[in-house]
């Protein structure tokens, strides 16, 4: 998603050559805009981008009696992804399993790291002469918010007195035109917070793959160490 695609109840005026913003009048119901709470975000953190995520999952069958192959060796990550591989096989069948996530903040990235990852995949199955099954899928697009409610809501959170911070984040959001803020650490302060607000509502993304490793974990620790 770009951010001329997201869908907000907010829209931009202009008022004495300043871009101002406001609240159209609710007809009937009241107008929101959804905010989605990250767990695994700092308190007031409230993303710019969030990342994207896609799976690459294959299969190699090999030879019964042939000793398994190793693990594949993986492409360095283009700039702006981070891999998760996972690897595990049945001696008995000889068939043996790799899948490997990919998180990256731009689609770009997100596409050039599929391809690399297939492609070395594909390498080493012929290295290994085995019969190869592999697809790729794009689970969550990556989410670029819309700078004019990136400000709107970072003021209103402000002026509650709450800390606010910006920057990428590798949680992802698959609620469509919602922004986003981190929630860990906020005792309820956050969700007080949207819970009484006249715009702002909490939404809870679901998890885009259901998978947390140590791996994932400290290549997180990494990216927000760099900002």
């Amino acid at each position: 998603m770009v951010a001329s695609e997201a869908k907000d109840s907010l829209v931009t005026t202009t008022k004495g050559g300043r871009g101002t913003l406001r609240v159209p009048e609710p007809v009937g119901s009241p107008v929101y805009s959804a905010v989605a709470l990250l767990a695994e975000e700092p308190a007031g953190k409230i993303p710019t981008v969030s990342t994207g995520v896609a799976c690459v999952e294959a299969a190699l069958s090999c030879r019964p009696g042939d000793a398994p192959p190793p693990v594949p060796q993986l492409p360095e990550p283009p700039p702006g992804a981070v891999f998760i591989p996972a690897w595990g096989g049945d001696p008995t069948s000889a068939t043996y399993r790799f899948s490997c996530e990919v998180r990256a903040l731009r689609a770009a990235a997100l596409a050039a790291a599929l391809e690399s990852i297939l492609r070395a995949v594909s390498a080493y199955a012929a290295l290994a002469d085995a019969v190869l099954e592999a697809r790729a899928i794009r689970s969550v697009e990556p989410v670029v918010y819309p700078a004019p409610l990136v400000e709107r809501f970072a003021r209103d959170l402000w002026e509650a007195g709450i800390r606010v911070s910006f920057g990428p984040s590798w949680v992802p959001n698959n609620l469509d035109g919602s922004l986003a803020v981190g929630s860990e650490g906020s005792d309820g302060e956050i969700e007080s917070f949207l819970r009484d607000h006249p715009v702002w509502r909490a939404a809870s993304p679901y998890c885009a793959s259901g998978r947390r490793s140590a791996f994932f974990a400290g290549a997180l620790d990494q990216r927000r160490a760099s900002g």
